[in-house]
Order: structure tokens, then sequence, then C-alpha cells
């Protein structure tokens, strides 16, 4: 920055050419500056010729005062910064003013700035005012070539002979302000009668957009208009506050005028504001209560049928369990009736008490939202019409409380008769298993019993115990509580018990005997086992010990060693036998004591038997034990004896490895591997060595240990103390030559500092060899390329290598001659030796300081060279860049063709950068050439002469292009200002087509918005709230809004270029009518974003209006479309809700089908060829032909019974479809004989029966209908039950699983009803989805209206709320048809299950009778036979066999007739009984029980 600075100040002295010996002064002092780098205050030169003597001063009344400004970015310039301030009058020079600048206070400059004129006494290019540091100095900063009386306000050049800097002013003060203050009550005044008409012009929007002051969006309108007005009056306010302080009168009178005006429309706006707020909080409170009323209201309407169902659903439970609660008085004496009455009843209180607590719970919780509600007039309907389903739903709680008992008073009633079977059935148990425990005691008795015998028999005697035990309290709880003959019954039952408790008494007598013979014996058993034992394991130790009996005196050590230790562990485990036998028959003797005396004497005498046997063994185990410890005690000496000696031995092999190291001659003949393979070689023994003495010393050790606790032990003692004497030698030995391995280290440490010494002294020479190559290439010339080949990089410059390499050379050199130095001191052995090196350190020194001195002589000749080159280079780039801007000027030129006013930008641009590129490339190279000066005053004195003569070229080079490229610019100025007004111009206008082309796609839209009024007649009237079609309006709005955007576009960019034209023609000179002229375009560009705000709005409310429009109508046809489903479900269930017959006559159809079926399946005929044999050969069926078949048919079994006709004739009306008069065609006939299935969870069919391995056909949807093509078959791997289908949807036939191995049923017999009630549950389903998605998109798009007060939004958000009521109805609906269908079906199973009732019992009435039929034909023969009987036999008695020839033969007779007669009748009986036996199981009522009757 500095050089920057003195190179513009710096200009020729010929202000001085009056005097020469001035001029040679000046000049002489200019070259010193330049030399010496001064800064800007330097001392005064001699006044040049002409020149008055300056009177300085402060600036008093009548004197000017001018200010020097700058406009643009430059400000912080070191030249601008100084330059810029106020000047006072100082003086005259040459018929002219003389100005010096004003010091500003806490500045601290000390520069002194002079603005005067210099005629042209000096030559026509010192003509003109100068800024300097005094008058006629060699110090100057800025130039301008008028000769005015007074200084000029532009055209000022920073550096005197540079470029004009536009930005830089100079004017006079008073002007200046006076001009200041006239514009600013001018702007002033502007802004304040604009701010002022738009607050009037708002006023009046805002009192017609409020009317009559009850609409809220109008309200909202005015407050919009209003609001923004008085935050604009108030910065006007401001304006006027700060444009006061400091004015003159006259604009003191104008701004108290102004702000007269503002504060009246102020307070005018605050009114109507405060009007409109007032009123628009009313209007707000009204339509939000309106609102909350009818949200309310739409809530009520959603939960009140919901509400009324659950209160009538708990109403019918109540009264069917009062209905079911009559059944159990009509049951009477039948006990199973009555308990299935009673079951029932309670079932159905369950039921009603479970939806009268769901009922009372959501009437609850919706009296409690009601309570929330806001609207007080829905409030209090909501809790009316709640309260009287709450009353409703108390007076059948009433009602259902009293049959909450009903199971207690049956249970009271029938307890009595249960209590004496009760008893029973647990008491003959217990006799039972008191049976059992005498039979196993018994079975104690023989002599075959054991351990599990009696185990067996003791749990028997306490189970029959406990089950007796439980039975008394069991008759001691009921007898408590009975009275009458149920007390009676019970003593004797609990006599029977007591006796049963005095058998088991006496059964565990008996046990306790057989106990302990049992116990005795295996005593007796268990201590022979453990004295056996003892025998073995002594009888081990003995053989353990046979290795020492082969008649080996000495063994080897190790085998030794093993047989003691074997020898000791069959000791020890003899040992601990022996213990466990002694104390198990101690134990034992007083056991047998508690025995019967007879048992006790036995076991005692038995057990001291074995106590004799076990003295014998425990004898011979000792003695087996002494020789052991005998056989040990030497076997340890050998052992100490052999570790000692081995530890001897390692010892003299370290003594061995460490012989070479103990002789200093013959360690310094060694070379530093061989000495270190020697010390580890004797370190390596020496740890092996040491770690063997460790052991065995810790061997010896625990030997003597051992031996203290022995008897004798002093022997073994003694010769343990001589082995450790041995231990404790050789360990000194070892210790003495780990310190000769020791020293070693030291020796070989010295011998390393000399080689480390002579290798860093070589380094050092290595490095001066290869500085003294890299002195001799600095200058060299550089190798050339050879012919097509690039020159190759060769790294960094000759001079900078041999810089580095005489650093890294002085660096070495330092190292080796500290490194030296220090060894000498630290290493005494080594000091010799290294001193040796010293001569060769300074040798090596004062080469290296000769070769640094030729070096640098080299290099600063090169250097010289590479300055002069590299500005020749910069200065020829600054030409190029010169050239460059003569080029881009061309289409700028008055011969030049006009430039297209699309191209003009581009054109601006690459001339302002051509500019910048020219401007930059000539200071550059001002800046690089100055910096190498100074680079060149760091040489020595030749090589500085030189540098600047070759740099003095370069700067005159650089001094022609300066003057060459600020006439280039002044020149460009005006043309580039009349080529900027016409590419302005041309932006307006395509603005103006883009916002013209909004406005007409805008007005086609509003078109399109009103379909309606292009009609006439009834076709305007139908048509008038229709939404225009979708497509239509959305290319509308697509096409308006694309309009809109690329117009807004075109605005906004012609808007920011005319703005940065408009700042470029500030600052240029001559510029103020091309900013007129872009002032008034852009007042123009601000009416077309005024007509483009209009537009938007415009195109929001047509927006708006169709969304309202398509939102509406699209919510009514979804709530068609669900109230369509709606309809067609229902009139699915229409058959579902079929009158009873309807019912029976699907049952009746079943019936006489199945009958058909079988009597094909009898015949081997097909459904075809029964049909035409039925009808005839005609292609219809009769119903006569039908009935009569049917009726044909017999009764094959006891379940098959005959329709009537009438039943028939409903079957036949239910096969032909509900015709009267119908006929049934084959294809109706044969439909009822097709096995089919129905889907009921999906199932995967394969192509085979065998799943494993089988290949997928397809998957089964659920609700599928199949064609069952074969009867069911099992599937043998996995066991489940699989049959031939066909689809009916893509006729695919496969096979399919029935039901999976865990219960999942997969298809289920296919029936019209099943089918039609799957399909309406699917249906039902869609619906209840259907209207719960068309109930959340309505509350969705609510929620999204919710902030929308006014407009087409806020209706459409009204009439959505108004159809939420229809789809409460839908659901309402759909919950009414489901409880149908199940009522539906409920009606059929019963009606199934009645006339499968009336079937059974058909077949009980048959089945009856002819058991009846049987036994009466039995009692006939019986009383036929007797009758027969008897009267021989009272003949007989009443003449004791006077009338018979032969009495005796005759009673004979007569007795055997009568024993025959006797015995069928107990056959009979017997038979009679075993028919009543097995009639047990059927109900009380019925065929049967008249059977049982009669029998």
């Amino acid at each position: 920055q500095q050089l920057q600075q003195q190179q513009a100040m710096a200009r020729p002295t010929a202000q001085a050419t009056a005097r020469p010996a001035a001029n040679a002064a000046v000049a002489q002092a200019w070259q010193q500056q330049r030399a010496q780098q001064a800064v800007p205050t330097q001392q005064a030169q001699p006044q040049a010729a002409g020149a008055i003597p300056s009177k300085v001063g402060l600036a008093g009344a009548g004197q000017d005062v001018y200010v020097v400004s700058t406009k643009g970015p430059d400000g912080e310039e070191v030249v601008v910064r100084t330059l810029i301030g106020e000047y006072t009058e100082s003086g005259n020079n040459h018929g002219r003013k003389v100005y010096k600048k004003a010091a500003e206070r806490g500045s601290g400059e000390s520069v002194d700035v002079y603005l005067y004129y210099w005629d042209n006494r000096d030559g026509p290019s010192f003509e003109g005012w100068w800024f300097g540091n005094k008058l006629g100095g060699t110090q100057v900063w800025s130039h301008n070539a008028s000769s005015a009386l007074t200084p000029p306000p532009s055209g000022w050049k920073i550096p005197w002979d540079g470029a004009v800097r536009h930005t830089l002013s100079v004017a006079n003060k008073a002007e200046q302000m006076k001009f200041e203050a006239q514009n600013k009550m001018k702007t002033v005044g502007g802004e304040v009668a604009q701010v002022t008409a738009a607050a009037r012009s708002a006023l009046e929007q805002a009192k017609a957009a409020a009317g009559i002051y009850n609409s809220s969006e109008g309200l909202q309108t005015a407050e919009k208009l209003l609001q923004p007005q008085l935050t604009a009056l108030a910065e006007g306010m401001k304006t006027l506050t700060d444009a006061q302080r400091g004015s003159n009168p006259e604009a003191l009178r104008q701004v108290q005028q102004l702000r007269s005006q503002l504060q009246g429309l102020m307070s005018s706006v605050n009114v109507e504001l405060g009007k409109v707020r007032a009123s628009k909080a009313k209007a707000d409170q009204s339509e939000k209560m309106r609102a909350l009323e009818e949200r309310d209201l739409a809530v009520l309407q959603e939960v009140m049928p919901e509400a009324t169902a659950k209160a009538n659903a708990a109403e019918d439970a109540v009264e069917k369990a009062v209905i079911t609660s009559e059944m159990i008085a009509a049951g009477g004496d039948d006990l199973d009736e009555v308990k299935q009455a009673v079951a029932q009843t309670e079932q159905a209180v369950q039921e009603a008490q479970k939806a009268m607590g769901e009922a009372r719970i959501f009437l609850n919780a919706k009296q409690a939202s009601a309570r929330r509600f806001e609207s007080e007039t829905v409030k209090a309907k909501a809790v009316k019409e709640l309260g009287q389903l709450q009353a409703q739903l108390q007076e059948a709680q009433q009602k259902l409380n009293p049959l909450k008992n009903v199971r207690q008073d049956f249970v009271q009633r029938t307890a009595a008769q249960k209590v004496m079977q009760e008893v029973l059935e647990k008491l003959s148990p217990a006799e039972v298993d008191v049976d059992r425990a005498e039979e196993a005691t018994v079975l104690l008795k023989s002599e075959g019993n054991s351990k599990e015998m009696m185990q067996q028999a003791q749990q028997a005697v306490i189970k029959a115990g406990d089950h007796l035990n439980t039975v008394l309290r069991f008759i001691e709880a009921k007898k408590k509580t009975a009275v009458g003959l149920a007390k009676e019954e019970l003593n004797k039952l609990e006599e029977r018990a007591r006796g049963s408790q005095s058998r088991l008494t006496e059964l565990k007598n008996s046990q306790k005997e057989a106990t302990e013979r049992i116990g005795l014996e295996v005593l007796l058993k268990d201590a022979a086992d453990k004295l056996q034992t003892v025998a073995e394991t002594v009888a081990k130790a003995a053989d353990a010990e046979g290795p020492f009996l082969m008649g080996v005196e000495e063994l080897p050590l190790e085998e030794t060693l093993a047989a003691v230790k074997a020898v000791e562990t069959a000791a020890t485990a003899a040992n601990t036998a022996a213990s466990i036998a002694r104390m198990f028959i101690a134990t034992k003797l007083v056991e047998a004591k508690r025995f019967t005396p007879e048992l006790s004497k036995e076991a005692q005498t038995k057990l001291k038997q074995f106590q004799g046997e076990l003295e014998t063994h425990t004898k011979r185990l000792s003695e087996l034990k002494k020789s052991t410890a005998e056989r040990k005690k030497a076997v340890t000496m050998r052992e100490a004896e052999h570790e000692v000696k081995k530890a001897e031995e390692l010892a003299a092999a370290v003594a061995e490895a460490a012989k070479v190291l103990e002789d200093d001659a013959k360690l310094t003949e060694l070379s530093s591997q061989e000495i270190r393979a020697a010390s580890e070689a004797t370190i390596k023994a020496e740890q092996e060595a040491s770690k063997h003495l460790a052991e065995t010393r810790k061997f010896i050790t625990a030997r003597q240990i051992e031996a203290k606790g022995r008897e004798a032990s002093s022997e073994m003692s003694s010769e343990l103390i001589k082995y450790e004497t041995r231990l404790r030698t050789a360990q000194n030995e070892i210790a003495k030559y780990k310190k000769v391995s020791a020293s070693v280290d030291q020796r070989l440490a010295a011998k390393k500092v000399i080689e480390d010494a002579t290798s860093k002294v070589k380094a050092v020479e290595d490095k001066l060899e290869k500085l003294v190559e890299l002195a001799e290439a600095i200058g060299a010339p550089a190798p050339k390329a050879e012919e097509g080949e690039e020159a190759k990089e060769t790294g960094p410059p000759p001079a900078k290598a041999a810089e580095q390499a005489a650093a890294e050379a002085q660096a070495s050199l330092k190292a080796a001659g500290r490194f030296i130095d220090m060894q000498m001191r630290v290493q005494a052995a080594a000091s010799k030796e290294v001193e040796k090196l010293k001569p060769r350190v300074e040798e090596l020194q004062e080469k290296l300081d000769q070769t640094v001195a030729s070096m640098r002589e080299r290099a600063e000749k090169a250097t010289v060279e590479a300055i002069a080159k590299e500005s020749e280079q910069r200065v020829t780039e600054a030409e190029a860049s010169v050239k460059k801007l003569s080029e881009a000027e061309k289409p700028f030129l008055p011969d030049a063709p006009e430039v297209p006013s699309e191209k003009v930008s581009e054109t601006l641009a690459t001339l302002e950068a051509a500019v910048q590129a020219a401007n930059a490339a000539v200071s550059g190279a001002k800046t690089f050439v100055g910096v190498k000066k100074l680079a060149a005053r760091r040489l020595s004195e030749a090589s500085k002469k030189s540098a600047e003569e070759q740099l003095q070229t370069v700067v005159t080079r650089l001094e022609e292009l300066t003057k060459t490229l600020a006439e280039t610019k002044k020149n460009m100025a005006e043309r580039k200002l009349s080529i900027v007004k016409r590419e302005v111009e041309a932006k307006v206008e395509e603005a103006e087509k883009q916002v013209e082309a909004a406005e007409t796609a805008t007005a086609a839209l509003a078109a399109v918005g009103k379909p309606a009024e292009q009609g006439e007649g009834d076709e305007k009237k139908e048509d008038a709230g229709a939404p225009p079609p979708a497509d239509e309006m959305k290319a509308a709005c697509e096409k308006a809004g694309s309009a809109q955007q690329e117009a807004r576009t075109v605005v906004s960019a012609s808007q920011k270029l005319l703005l940065q034209r408009q700042r470029d023609a500030k600052v240029a000179s001559g510029g103020s009518s091309v900013v007129e002229e872009i002032s008034k375009l852009l007042e123009r560009l601000s009416g077309m974003i005024a007509k483009l705000d209009k537009q938007k709005g415009v195109l929001r409310d047509q927006e708006h209006k169709f969304v309202a429009q398509r939102l509406h109508k699209d919510a009514i046809e979804q709530v068609e479309k669900l109230e369509n489903k709606m309809s067609a479900a229902a009139d699915k269930a229409a058959p579902l809700t079929a009158d009873d017959a309807t019912m029976a006559a699907v049952v009746f159809l079943n019936n006489s089908v199945d009958k058909l079926k079988k009597q094909a399946k009898e015949t081997s005929k097909t459904p075809k060829q029964l049909f035409a044999e039925l009808a005839g050969g005609k292609e219809t069926l009769a119903e006569a032909a039908f009935v009569s078949r049917l009726q044909s048919m017999e009764e094959t079994g006891p379940e098959d019974m005959t329709l009537s006709e009438a039943q028939l004739k409903a079957a036949f009306k239910r096969l032909a479809g509900g015709k009267e008069d119908g006929q049934v065609s084959e294809t109706q006939f044969v439909d009822e004989f097709r096995t089919r299935y129905l889907c009921a969870a999906a199932v995967t069919m394969t192509d085979g029966l065998v799943i494993k391995g089988g290949k997928t056909v397809r998957k089964v949807d659920l609700g599928e209908v199949l064609d069952g093509l074969d009867e069911p078959a099992k599937e043998e791997a996995l066991g489940l039950m699989r049959v031939k289908v066909k689809a009916e949807k893509d006729q695919k036939e496969g096979f399919v699983t029935l039901s999976g191995n865990q219960g999942t049923v997969y298809l289920e017999t296919y029936s019209q009803f099943s089918a039609l009630q799957k399909t309406l549950e699917q249906d039902l389903k869609g619906v209840q989805e259907a209207a719960r998605d068309t109930a959340k998109y309505l509350e969705t798009k609510v929620d999204e209206l919710k902030q929308v007060r006014t407009g087409p939004l806020s209706e459409t958000k009204t009439e959505l709320l108004k159809l939420k009521p229809r789809i409460s109805k839908i659901q309402v609906a759909v919950q009414e048809l489901k409880k149908k269908a199940a009522q539906a079906e409920k009606k059929l199973g019963s009606v199934m299950e009645e006339e499968k009732k009336r079937r059974q019992e058909a077949a009980d009435k048959k089945a009856a009778a002819a058991l009846v039929e049987d036994i009466v034909k039995l009692v006939t023969t019986a009383e036929e036979t007797v009758s027969k009987a008897t009267p021989g036999a009272e003949g007989l008695i009443a003449s004791l066999g006077g009338d018979q020839d032969s009495p005796l033969a005759a009673m004979d007779s007569s007795e055997k007739e009568l024993s025959a007669a006797q015995e069928s009748l107990a056959s009979l009986m017997t038979k009679i009984k075993e028919q009543m036996e097995g009639m047990k199981g059927q109900p009380a009522k019925g065929p049967y029980a008249e059977a049982r009757n009669s029998l």
C-alpha cells in the first residue's frame, strides 16, 4: 500500500522549471524519495517561481469552505482518505485561492493537504488544480486540468497522471448545504404527500368496505386497509421531525403545515380503526356463537341415534331376560328343564346387565360431552334428550334386579337332595382304600416281602387314613346343618367310617413289626457291604506294594516315586473305608437297641462279629503304612541328590560360557556381534541355572518340612542340610559370572561411540561434496529439450537447492562437532580415538565457508536476470490486456453497427470485464515492478545497479500504457450511456407486453368462472350453481397463473436492471439525464406491479370459488354413493329377513333333496337321469310329480320322516325360486345336487391329493365358491381331509384341504343362505369403511376451512356440516341391518333345530313304540305260561293230590312248570330293568318317558 501511495503521489517536477537550480534540486529530491522509499510527509522543497507566500489561518467570516467527498467504495484507499475533508482559505497562488485541509479532531493526522491552482508557465500538462502537501511541491495526490476560478467539482485524476476518479467530488460547503436542504424538503414533501394520499384513499375504501359495520369480512378488509396507514403516517411524522432539525425558518414553516395535515389525518384514521375493530369484535363473536351452535347441533345429531340404539338394545335385553325367567315356573318338576331355564335366565340377565352398563357408560360420557357444549340452547336440548334415555334405562334396571338371584333360589331348593349322595360318593372310595391297605398288609406276612412292598402297604394305609379323615370331616360339617332323617343317615354313615378307622389301626401295628424285620435285614446287609469294601481296599494297598517285592533291591528313581505314590493313595483309601465302616457299625449298635428284644439281640451279635473282622483289617493296614514310609524316605534322598547334581552341572555350564568375557585382551579382538553373542549365551545359561536352583531349593525346603513331622527324622534333616550347602556354593559361582557378563555392555558402548563419530564426519563430507556440485550449477544454462519433447521439471531452482544443501551441511557439521565434544567428556575410554577426528571437522568447516561465498555471487547474478525477465513478462501481459480492451470497445464506436437491445447487457458486461482486466493488469504490473525494485536493493552494489537500469525501461512502457488506458475509459463513458438508455427502454416495453398478456389470461379465467350467465331461460337457472368443468377451470387457472408469474418475473428482472443502470449512471459523469429517464421507467414498472397484484387477487378469488364448488360437489357425490351402497346392501339382505315359512321351506327342501340324493345313489342314477324320470321327458318338472315321488318313498330309518303335502309344496316353491305355479328346469334341479363349498379362510389349491411335492395351482380367496368333483379323501402323510374341487371363478381344478390339524376350517358346505350372509357381511363392512372414510373426508375438509370466515369456502364449510347427519343415518342403518342379519341367522338355526328336534322325536317315538311292543309280547307270553301252570298247581294244593293217580309225580310236574314260569318271569323282569336303565339318559318328557311309564 505504501508503494502504491508513493507512485500515486509521484509526478515530474516541471513546476520548478523557472530556475535551473530549483529544477535540479527538485529532481535530486525526487530521486532520493524513490530510492529511499520516503513516507508522504517529506521536507518542503523551495517554492517555485510565481508562488505567493501562504497565509495559513482559520477560516473567518465570508471565507469559502470546500468539502471533498467520495460517492464510491474507495473511501478506505490511502490517497482518497487523505484528500477527504473540509478545506478552508489559506492564501493565493497564480491568481486563485489556496485552500488547506482542516485537521479533524482526534484523527492524529500529521500530513498537510493543500488545494491550489497552477498556471501553464511550466507547460499545459501542469496547468490546473492540484492536491499536494505544499504549493509547488514534489508530493501531489490528484490533478484536474480545469482552469476555473474555483475548484472544479469533478474530473479529478488519482493518481495525478492516472484515470479520472468519477467518485471524487469537490463542492462549496454553503451551496452544498443549501442544495441539500432544498432537496430534503422536496423529498420530505413528496413522501408526506404520497403517505397522505394513500391514507385518505385507504380511509375511503375502509368506510366503503365496512358498510353498516355488521359484516365480519368487510370489517376485516377495512382493518387491513387502515392498519398499514397508521404505520405509514407515524413514519411520516418521524420524517418531519428529522427534517425539522437544522432547517431554516421557511423550511420550519413548511414542516409545521405538513405536520398539521398528518395529525388531522392520523386522528381520522385512528377513530375509524377503533370503530372498525369494535364492530369486528361484535361480528366475530356473533358469527362464532352461530358456528358453535351449528357445530354442537351436528355433534348432538350424530350422537343421538347411537345413544337411542344402545338404550333400546339394553331395554330389549331386559325384556328377553324377563321372558326367559318365566320358563323356570313352566318347567315344573322336570329338573333338567328347570336347570336349562335357570342357565338361560342367568345368561340373559348377564347380557342385559352388560348392555345396560354399556348404554349407561355411553350416555354418561355423552352427557359429560354435552355439558361442554358452548351453545346453551344445544346444551339444554342434549341434557333433556339424554336424560330421557337415562330414565328409560333406570326403569329397565328395576325390572332386571329381581332376576339376579334366580340361581340362588334354585340351588337352595336342590341342595338338600344332594347331601346324602355326596357323602356316599366320598365314603365308598374311602372304604375301598381301607380294603386295599388290608390286602397289602396281609401280603407282608408272606415270605416274599420286601422294602418296596412295605412302602406300598404304608402308603395304602396313609392314603386310606387321609381319605377317612376327609370323609369324617365332611360328615361333621354336614351334620351341623342337617336335621331329621338326613341327620340319622349321617350318623349311620359316621359309624361305618369309624369302623374302617379301627381296622386301619390294627393294620398299622402289623406293619410296624414287618418294618423292623426288614430294617434289620437292610442294616446287616449295609454293614457287610462296608466291611467288604474295607477288605477290598486293604487288598489293593497290598497289591500296590508289589514292585518292592519283586526282588529288585533298588528300582529306578521314577518307578520308585510312582510305586510309593500308588501305595500311599491305596492306603489312604483303605484308611477312609475303615473309618466309615467303624463309625457305621457303632451307630447301628445304638439303633439296634430300640428293636424288639428278640430282634435287638440278633442284631447286636452280628454287628460285634463285624467289629472283630474290621480290627484285623486295620492292623494289616498299619503294617503296610509303616513299610511304605521307610521306602519313601530312601526315595526322597535319592531325588534330592539327583536335583542338586543337576544344579551343579548347570553352574559349570555358566562358567564355560563366560570364559571368553573374562579376558579383556581377547574381548577387544572380537567384533561387537561376537561379543553380543557370547554375552547372550552366558545370560541364557545363567537364567537356566538360576531357575533350576530355585526349583531345587523349593524341593529341599519342602522335604525338610515333611521330615520335621516324622519320627526319627534327624538323619534325613542333616542330609538335606548338606544338599542345601552345595546349592549355595553353586549359586555363588553363577553370581560371579553374571557380573562379568554385565561389564561387557560398557565396553561395547565405547566401541559404538567411536564408530558413530566416524560415520557422522563421513556424512558431513558427503553433503559437502553435494553442495559443491549444486553451487557450480547456479547460473549455468539449463539443458535444452530435444525437438518434439517438452522440458522436464528438474526439481527446485539450483540456487534454492544449493541454499538448502548448505543449511543441511552446516547443521550436520555442527551436530558432528557437538557429538565429538560431548563424547570426549562422557566416554573416557573412547576419548583418545574420538579426539583424532577434530582436525577433519575444522577442515570441513573452512571448505564449507568458501563454497557458500561462491554460491552467493552466482545466485545474485541469476536473480538480476530473473527480475528483468519477469518484469518484461508482466508488462507484455498488461499490453495484451489493453489491446483486448480496444477490441471490446469496437461495438461502442460511432461507426460501429447498433447493438441489439437483447445483446446490450452481454456487450456491457464484456466491456466492463475488459476494463477491469486491463486496469488490474496495468496496476499489477506497476506493483510487481515496484516490488522487484525493493528486491534489487537487497543485492550487492554491482547487482543492484544492473537491476535498476533494466527496470527503468519497463517503467517507461508502463507509463505509456497508463495514459492509453485513461483516454480509452474517458471516451467510452458517453457512448455507454446511450446504449444503456436504449436497453432499459426495450426492457420496459417487453414487461408491458407480458403484463398485457397476463391481463388477457385473467379476463379469460373470469369468463370461465361464470358459465351459467351465458345460458338462457331454464337452462340458466339449472346450471347457475354448477361449477365449470374441472379441466377447463384448471387449464384457465394454470394459464392465468403462469402468465402472471412470467409477467412478474420479467418486471422484476427489468426493475433490477434499471436500478443497476441507475446506480451506474449516477456514478458516471454526464449521466443525470439517463438517471431521470430511468426514474420515469421505474415508475411505469411500479404501475405494472400494482396491476399484477390486482390480477393476483382476481385469480385467488376465482380459485377459491371453483374449489368451493368442486368441494361441495365431491362431498355430495361421496354421500350419495354411500347411500346407494347402503340401498344395494339392504336389497341384498331382503331374503335374510324373510318370514318363518320361508325359513321352514329351506329346511323342507334340504330334507327332500337329501332323500332324492339317497335314492339316486341307491339306484345308481345321475341327477340328470333322475330329473328326466320325474319330469316324464319334459323340459321342466311339475309340482305334482315332485310331491308324488317324495310321498311314495319309504322310510328307511327311524330318522326318516315323510313330509306332509303342504311341506313338500313349500319345498318345491323354494326350489322354483319362490313362484307359486313355477316350473323347475333341469339346471335348477341339478344345481341342488351339486356339492359346493365356500372358502372360509384363504388356502392353497394344489394339483394332487398329497401335499408334499405337489405343485401349487393358485390361492383360493376368502368367500370364493368351489364345486366338489369327488368325495373328500384322507391325505395319509399328514392325516388331513382333502377334496378335489373346481373354482367357479376361473374353472381351475385342484385339491384343497377341508380343515387344518389345528382346527382351522378352510372349506365349509355351501348354502345360498350362508353365501348370501357372507356376501352381505362383506358389503356391510365396505359400507362401514366407506362411511368412515366419507366422515373423515368431511372432517378433514371442515378442519381445513376452520380459519375461513367469509367467502365461498365459508359457505361450503356450512354445507359440509349439513351432510354429517346423512352419514350418521347410514351408520345407524348398517347397525340395524347387521342386527337383522344376525336375527335371520338365529331364526334359521331355530327352524333347523326345531325340524331336527321334530325328526328326532319321530324317531324316538318309533323306537320307543317298538321297544314297548317287544316287552308287551314277552309279558303276554309270560302271562300265558303262568295261566297254564297255576290252575293245576292250585288243584293239587286244594286236593292234596287226592284226585291224581300219582300225586307225587303230578306235584313234581307242577313244581317244574311253576319253576319254569318263575324263571321266565325273572328273566322278563331283568330285561325290563335293562331297558329302563338304557332309557335313563333320555329326556324326562317325550316318547321315552311314556315308554318308561309303560314299562
